[in-house]
C-alpha cells in the first residue's frame, strides 16, 4: 500500500500529516492527560459515517434535469459512474474490516499517538456492524522498535520510510493481533467534531439518567465539573462531545457501558438531523458538512466504495450495531502489569493473540448464539478443578443456558468433545462451542455418559430439552 494511496480522492486533508512539518516524537504521557481525546469512538465512526452519507446525499439529492458538467463539484467525480467496471463488491464479501484510528494531530503531545483505535466490522450479507476497541496500552511486539504499547506503531511507522506510513504500519500491526485483514484504513483528526454538531444547528438528546463528571478534562491539562439534568435537551458542538465522552460520572454513568449508550444516542442524533428535510433542502449547510468532514479524514477508501458503504449503511438498524471492548475485567482477554520500564501494559492471558483471533472470529456467531438460547450440560473431563464452573460462567455470558456442571464418568479425556442433540438446528451455537472450545462434534453419546445422564437427578425431563453435552478435555485449561 503506497502512501498516496490513502488519500481518498474526494476525503483528502488540506495537508497530510508530514507535509511540511517534522514528525512528533514518540512521548508516552500520563494516560489523564489526553483526556479530551480518549473516549469518542463515536467521533470517529460518526465522522465516517458522515463523509460517506453527505456525499451520497449530494449525488442522490441532485435535480434530475441537471447533468454532471452542470455542477462543478460533481464533474470532479463524474468519472466514478462513467466506468461500468468500477463498481463495489462490498456487499458480496463475507466480512469488511476498517480500522478507525484517531490522534490528537498537529499541536498536541505525540501527535501520531493513536489513542483511539478502533475495528468497525462488517458483515455485508447480515447488515451486522461490530464496533470493537482495543486497548492504547495492549502491549505488542513492533519488530526493530522491541515491544511498545499498541498506539505508537501509527507514530513510529510516521517517522520511519515504512511503505505507507503510519497507518500502512498500524493496520499491519492490528491485523496480527485480530487475526483478521484490515480492508480499509480511516485515520481522523477530530478536532472538527464540535463544528459539525453546530453545523447541523445543534442535537436533541433525550438524557435517560441525570449525572455529575467531576473528573472531565478541560483543555488545559486539567479537570473540570459538568452535569446533565434528566430529560430532553439541546446540544451544541461542545455540550454533546461532553456527554459523549464524560467517563467518571456518577449515577451508572461511569462505565464503558453507560458512555457506549450516551454514544449512540448521539450518533443516531446526528444521523437523523443529517437526513432531516432541513439539511437535505439546505445546500449551504450540506456543504459546510462535506467541507469540515472531509478536512478531518485520511483514508485509502475510494468514492464509490464510500458511496456503497453508505448505501448500505441506511439500512443499518441499531440493534445490529454490536460494541465491544477487548478489556482486562474478571472475563476478559486481558491482564495488566507493570513493565521493565515501568509502564502501565495490558498482554492477553494466553501466550498468544489465539483468544483475540477467535474473538473476532466468532463476534457474529456470538449475537446469534444469545437468541438461540441453547441449553448445555457440562461435565469436566480432566483433573483441573473448577474448569467446568469456569467455562460455565464464560458460556452463560454468550448466551447459553447451564443445565446442570460436574464430572464426567472418566477424568482422562485429552480431547473436549461437544455432543450435538439438537438435529443441526442450532448451527452457529454448535460452531460457537466448537470454535471457542477447541473441541470435535459428534451426535452420539458415548454408553459410558448415557448411563451417567440417567442417573443425575437433575434431569428430571431426561435430555427431552437439552441441546448439548460438553465433556471438557485437557487439550483446554480455560476459556
Amino acid at each position: 500500500m503506497n502512501r498516496d494511496d490513502l488519500q481518498l480522492d474526494f476525503l483528502s486533508p488540506n495537508t497530510t500529516p508530514t507535509e511540511g512539518t517534522t514528525p512528533s516524537p514518540i512521548i508516552e504521557k500520563p494516560e489523564k492527560r489526553h483526556g479530551w481525546i480518549k473516549g469518542v469512538i463515536f467521533v470517529i465512526t460518526t465522522l465516517i459515517f458522515l463523509a460517506s452519507l453527505v456525499l451520497y446525499i449530494r449525488v442522490s439529492a441532485t435535480p434530475l434535469g441537471a447533468t454532471f458538467n452542470d455542477i462543478s463539484w460533481l464533474a470532479g467525480i463524474r468519472h466514478l459512474f462513467s466506468n461500468a467496471d468500477r463498481t463495489s463488491d462490498i456487499e458480496n464479501r463475507d466480512r469488511v474490516n476498517i480500522l478507525l484510528l484517531g490522534m490528537g494531530g498537529e499541536g498536541h503531545d505525540g501527535a501520531y499517538l493513536t489513542d483511539t483505535i478502533i475495528v468497525a466490522s462488517f458483515k455485508p450479507t447480515t447488515k451486522q456492524v461490530a464496533l470493537v476497541s482495543i486497548p492504547r496500552d495492549l502491549y505488542v511486539d513492533l519488530g526493530s522498535y522491541g515491544w511498545r504499547k499498541i498506539n505508537s506503531a501509527n507514530s513510529y511507522g510516521e517517522t520511519s520510510d515504512y511503505p505507507g506510513g503510519g497507518p500502512a504500519f498500524a493496520a499491519q500491526t492490528i491485523s496480527d493481533v485480530i487475526g483478521q485483514p484490515i480492508d480499509y484504513i480511516v485515520r481522523v483528526d477530530f478536532n472538527g467534531f464540535k463544528k459539525l454538531i453546530d453545523d447541523l444547528g445543534g442535537v436533541d438528546i433525550d438524557v435517560q439518567q441525570a449525572f455529575t463528571d467531576q473528573e472531565y478534562p478541560d483543555y488545559e491539562h486539567g479537570y473540570q465539573t459538568i452535569s446533565f439534568n434528566k430529560g430532553l435537551q439541546h446540544m451544541d458542538g461542545e455540550r454533546a462531545l461532553q456527554y459523549s465522552r464524560s467517563r467518571h460520572g456518577n449515577n451508572g454513568q461511569g462505565s464503558d457501558f453507560a458512555r457506549s449508550q450516551r454514544q449512540m444516542q448521539i450518533l443516531m442524533a446526528v444521523k437523523n438531523k443529517t437526513l432531516s428535510a432541513g439539511t437535505l433542502l439546505n445546500p449551504a449547510k450540506l456543504n459546510d458538512l462535506y467541507n469540515n468532514i472531509t478536512a478531518n479524514i485520511e483514508t485509502n477508501i475510494k468514492a464509490f466504495e464510500a458511496l456503497r458503504f453508505a448505501q448500505l449503511g441506511r439500512n443499518i438498524k441499531q440493534s445490529d450495531i454490536i460494541n465491544k471492548v477487548i478489556d482486562n475485567g474478571p472475563n476478559g482477554l486481558l491482564r495488566s502489569y507493570i513493565s521493565d520500564t515501568g509502564a502501565y501494559v495490558l498482554t492477553t492471558k494466553a501466550a498468544d493473540f489465539s483468544e483475540v483471533h477467535n474473538f473476532f472470529e466468532n463476534i457474529f456467531v456470538s449475537t446469534n448464539v444469545a437468541q438461540e438460547q441453547s441449553k448445555i450440560i457440562l461435565y469436566n473431563g480432566t483433573n483441573v478443578t473448577g474448569l467446568a464452573t469456569q467455562t460455565a460462567q464464560n458460556l452463560t455470558e454468550s448466551g447459553y443456558l447451564i443445565a446442570m456442571v460436574g464430572n464426567a464418568p472418566t477424568r482422562d479425556w485429552s480431547q473436549t468433545m461437544v455432543y450435538n442433540l439438537t438435529a443441526d438446528n442450532k448451527t452457529d451455537s454448535l460452531e460457537f462451542l466448537t470454535s471457542t472450545l477447541h473441541a470435535q462434534s459428534q451426535t452420539n453419546l458415548p454408553f459410558e455418559v448415557q448411563e451417567k445422564l440417567l442417573q443425575e437427578p437433575e434431569l428430571t425431563n431426561g435430555l427431552a430439552d437439552i441441546d448439548f453435552v460438553i465433556i471438557l478435555g485437557s487439550n483446554i485449561e480455560s476459556l
